[in-house]
């Protein structure tokens, strides 16, 4: 349903346009544009005249050009009366000094704007996979039928529930390659399969490094599955998360099944 909300200067306008005109703000400060918003088209939301728009943003103590606004007097000069020229001005302002200086002035306008910033942030934050989670999408068409990777399993097994619990793995840490060492060296000992008979496909990272990572034929998946758990997840998973990033506990626990227990503070 589409409201009007009358302005400082007598004008209407509807709530749609101005969430459709708040989302092509918000899309321009995405894209790295430092000032984004056309003075002349927001002035008018909270005041009733440009001049007075114009005094109260240049005299605003706490807003700053160049950091807030930029004026932009180097456009081509335009013809006005008979034959004087003038020079135009054209002002405009970063998303942050929109919010502040117009919409924070009217409540309808503000909870309009705050909307579609939560709206904004929410699509972006769907829309950005964690790293992990991406290098798995980015490998997962070259693994072939009739076969598993240990990233592959450990992405649905351990990093995206993770991530389902609020933790996001930090880039620099891989538990796929600490397990497939432990596993290789488990169907060594225990099973007499040497994993250096096992096909090999190119790992890419988004760095643009490959590397040479195992195949694995997927009748030992039930084994892979039972070794992970057994094995790593619940003897081996604390010690490395404490080593490298202690602030996954909570969540590994949980994964363990048994409640977490911070350490008690030293004396």
């Amino acid at each position: 349903m589409q409201n009007l909300i009358t302005l400082s200067n007598g004008k209407t306008i509807t709530n749609q346009e101005l969430r459709d005109y708040f989302a092509l703000v918000m899309q321009a400060e995405q894209s790295g544009e430092p000032f984004p918003v056309d003075f002349d088209y927001v002035w008018y939301l909270a005041y009733s005249t440009k001049a007075s728009a114009k005094r109260a943003l240049l005299n605003a103590e706490n807003l700053f050009e160049e950091v807030d606004y930029h004026i932009n007097n180097s456009v081509d000069m335009v013809k006005r009366f008979q034959g004087g020229g003038v020079q135009p001005e054209k002002i405009f302002l970063s998303v942050s000094c929109l919010e502040f200086f117009v919409a924070r002035k009217v409540r309808e306008i503000f909870e309009i704007y705050r909307e579609c910033r939560k709206f904004v942030f929410n699509k972006l934050k769907a829309n950005r996979m964690p790293y992990h989670i991406r290098r798995y999408v980015a490998n997962y068409s070259q693994i072939p039928f009739g076969y598993f990777s240990i990233l592959q399993q450990m992405t649905m097994q351990l990093i995206a529930p993770l991530d389902m619990q609020g933790y996001t793995m930090p880039d620099n840490l891989l538990p796929d390659v600490s397990e497939g060492r432990l596993f290789c060296k488990w169907l060594r000992e225990e099973k007499e399969i040497d994993p250096n008979s096992f096909p090999d496909y190119m790992h890419q990272y988004e760095d643009g490094r490959e590397y040479a990572a195992r195949l694995y034929p997927l009748n030992l998946l039930s084994e892979f599955m039972e070794h992970f758990q057994n094995e790593w997840l619940k003897k081996r998973s604390e010690e490395y998360f404490k080593k490298r990033d202690a602030s996954a506990l909570p969540q590994i626990t949980k994964l363990i099944g048994r409640p977490y227990q911070p350490p008690l503070i030293s004396e």
